[in-house]
């Protein structure tokens, strides 16, 4: 523990005068006042140094001793100083004030007289005087008019260069105010709702608050004087009493957490130590259920999960910068994005980013102003130095005062949209040349169109011309042809009955010979007229079948024997292999 700042003045006092004194041939002996007619100077309690071998001065002060006054003067806790017997021989003003005593009530007085018997004894059974200092203690002195007075006493013994006792000093400090807080804190604590409690070196209940008796759901008396392993399983105690010895060996806190029953909880484990001897004589517990805390952690930490999944998964890339616009974070599409890796990208401002004109174009946007910028296309460079058409959205983020601490970039890569904008745009100019064309064609094709369909009317015209032209000649053919075959078939017919008369009269063979060729030619011709005559009915709309089921072996016969001698003469043989069952229906008149 810290020494009082006195204390500390003293000492280095006492520290110089032994090393003036190794050096001294001579010692003046120790000057102690025994009935002066004011309280000594505390520097009259300690050898002072040889006379000739002065002490180093100190800035703003005449003398060591003036040092002391002003200390002791100035400061604000009761200073006292006793002689070896005991006796109090020195105060400072702030003493008279604390004890509601002057001079006459201190002077000479044995200290013993400052304290209620019980106090003193205990004070006593201290050995202050063999330890040579006792840094805190809590105890009782009475005032003037015996009122009994809460403080902390820190107490010094003094001695010469020899070691013997001269005295003594107590920095004295009034904690009343301290003690009566106490029972504000004694009922703050019962009524927590964090379980607290005190074990011992045995590990035993020693003070246990309402909240732990409630959890327990036992009474105080029967949880104080129990051990913590009879409250608790086996394992949660061993755990607990590692934590708990740490805590009395090495008088430090130790903080655990630890699930039961379906709850968390933090435990808090401080050393409770003694004042007087300053060794941790207990352990006090804050027990704190964290089970919403840690559920709800629980619940942070999966959402971080689930936005470093997203952060880490997404499309695009993501980018995060500090205050000073330099890159600390990205995802993996980012690096893919800007082909860089994390040394590329780390503190990296993050303009290089971007093109400087591009960079301009951002600033002017004035987003740390707005806030938040959706959807705008710029360039950025790549790894290569490769320019990438990109859309990128800009939000600013900010701290709970509203401090501007980064920012987050979501980048997209729209260079296949922008190539096929490029070549849509190429598209629609083709088109629009195309249709252009196409244009130019169809008012040709109309005019076209038009012209044919001019010569359409003149030629429908004229071709009706020519129909009644063509139809007009067909009837006079029909009528040329109707009155020829009349006018022929007449005397062929005589012709044809009269010349084999004739020929049967006829005895000259050679002229037999030229009546059978006159036949021949005769039917010959009487055949034409009649083909003549079929052809003509055939060209004629007029025209009507006489249809009738005929058998077609017996017609084949017929044409073949009608033109007997045109294969003769030709030395045709002809042989009819048609099947007799075969019926046709057909002009018999017409196929003859």
């Amino acid at each position: 523990m810290d020494e009082p700042e006195i204390v500390k003045i003293l000492r280095m006092e006492e520290h110089l005068y032994r090393q003036t004194a190794a050096s001294a041939s001579t010692h003046q002996s120790s000057q102690m006042m025994k009935s002066p007619t004011k309280p000594p100077s505390a520097s009259t309690m300690i050898k002072q140094p040889n006379k000739t071998k002065k002490i180093p001065a100190i800035e703003g002060f005449d003398s060591v001793d003036s040092v002391y006054q002003t200390v002791f003067e100035n400061s604000a806790v009761a200073i006292t100083v006793v002689d070896k017997n005991e006796h109090i021989v020195f105060w400072n003003s702030y003493a008279e004030r604390l004890l509601g005593m002057k001079k006459k009530d201190l002077y000479l007085q044995h200290v013993s007289s400052l304290y209620p018997k019980e106090e003193w004894k205990k004070i006593r059974s201290l050995k202050i005087r063999e330890k040579g200092m006792q840094p805190h203690l809590e105890t009782t002195i009475l005032r003037k008019k015996k009122e009994p007075l809460n403080v902390d006493i820190s107490l010094s013994v003094l001695k010469d260069e020899h070691g013997k006792i001269q005295g003594s000093i107590a920095v004295i400090r009034d904690i009343c105010e301290q003690k009566q807080d106490e029972p504000r804190f004694d009922s703050l604590m019962e009524h927590a709702d964090d379980s607290i409690y005190l074990l011992d070196k045995n590990f035993r209940y020693i003070m246990a608050n309402n909240a732990l008796l409630s959890r327990f759901n036992l009474s105080r008396e029967k949880v104080i004087g129990k051990t913590f392993g009879q409250l608790h399983s086996e394992k949660e105690t061993k755990e607990f009493i590692r934590k708990a010895q740490r805590v009395f060996e090495t008088g430090k806190h130790v903080k655990t957490e630890h699930y039961k029953k379906g709850k968390w909880f933090l435990r808090t484990l401080s050393p409770v130590k003694d004042n007087i001897t300053d060794e941790t004589i207990a352990v006090a517990v804050i027990s704190k259920d964290i089970t919403d805390l840690m559920e709800a952690e629980q619940r942070l930490k999966n959402s971080e999960q689930r936005y470093r999944t997203i952060f880490d998964s997404s499309a695009v890339a993501i980018t995060v910068t500090d205050k000073d616009e330099n890159i600390i974070s990205w995802n993996s599409y980012a690096e893919h994005l800007f082909n860089m890796t994390r040394d590329d990208l780390y503190q990296k401002p993050v303009k290089s980013l971007y093109p400087p004109a591009e960079w301009e174009k951002i600033r002017s946007e004035k987003i740390r102003k707005k806030g938040i910028k959706h959807q705008m296309e710029t360039k950025i460079l790549r790894k290569d130095g490769e320019p990438l058409d990109v859309d990128v959205s800009l939000s600013v983020l900010r701290d709970y005062e509203g401090k501007i601490i980064g920012s987050i970039g979501v980048i997209k890569d729209i260079s296949e949209r922008k190539q096929v904008e490029k070549e849509r745009r190429w598209k629609i100019k083709e088109l629009d040349a195309m249709n252009k064309l196409l244009n130019m064609m169809n008012k040709e094709l109309h005019e076209t169109q038009q012209k044919l369909k001019e010569l359409n009317e003149g030629l429908e015209k004229k071709v009706e011309e020519r129909t009644a032209e063509i139809q007009h000649l067909l009837k006079l053919k029909d009528e040329f042809i109707g009155q020829l075959g009349h006018d022929i078939k007449t005397p062929l017919l005589i012709l044809t009955n009269v010349l084999p008369m004739i020929k049967e009269d006829i005895k000259e063979e050679d002229v037999k010979e030229d009546c059978d060729m006159a036949i021949r030619n005769v039917t010959y011709i009487e055949n034409l007229v009649n083909e003549t005559l079929q052809i003509a009915q055939l060209s004629s709309p007029d025209m009507k079948l006489n249809v009738t089921e005929t058998n077609l072996l017996e017609l084949v016969n017929n044409v073949v024997q009608d033109n007997q001698l045109v294969f003769k003469q030709q030395d045709i043989k002809i042989e009819n292999l048609i099947d007799e069952n075969i019926i046709v229906k057909a002009d018999e008149l017409k196929i003859n």
